[in-house]
């Protein structure tokens, strides 16, 4: 009995799993091997069994765990750019500390002060901050404006 409909279209499973491993999407795999869509999802469910997204997934993980491998060898072994990026990427960490802080003073004049990751300068701010609302308060018991 003759087989019906078109003659399957081949995918070399090597070169596929290369363009997923590269995250490649199901559209650019469908160019690459000159097909539609639909052809490489039901190639995929024919002979792995699972839908193009998981596929991908499992292979691009493969991926990014090189990487973070090689990221972290290079760290390791010295290289600073990478130490930072690493630091900064998997641990959370930042090289800039932003917030803010409302200063009172004592006769209710209310500061609002943005630092950025330098300790001494929230300290020297508040100095400042306590310098301007004490002399408001000498110039307003001397009655005089202190603007």
């Amino acid at each position: 009995m003759a087989k019906r409909g078109r003659k399957q279209i081949p995918i070399d499973w090597q070169e596929f799993d290369k363009l997923m491993f590269l995250g490649a999407s199901l559209r650019e795999a469908s160019w690459w091997f000159s097909c539609s869509e639909d052809t490489i999802e039901r190639a995929i469910r024919r002979e792995k069994g699972m839908n193009f997204a998981d596929y991908q997934a499992q292979k691009e993980i493969l991926c990014k765990i090189g990487l973070k491998r090689k990221i972290i060898e290079k760290a390791l072994a010295g290289d600073n750019t990478m130490l930072i990026w690493a630091s900064k990427n998997f641990l959370n960490w930042s090289d800039k500390v932003e917030g803010r802080h409302d200063v009172r003073s004592q006769n209710d004049v209310k500061l609002a002060i943005d630092f950025v990751a330098n300790p001494g300068l929230y300290d020297a701010l508040e100095r400042v901050a306590d310098a301007v609302t004490s002399s408001r308060q000498v110039s307003s018991d001397s009655g005089q404006s202190s603007r």
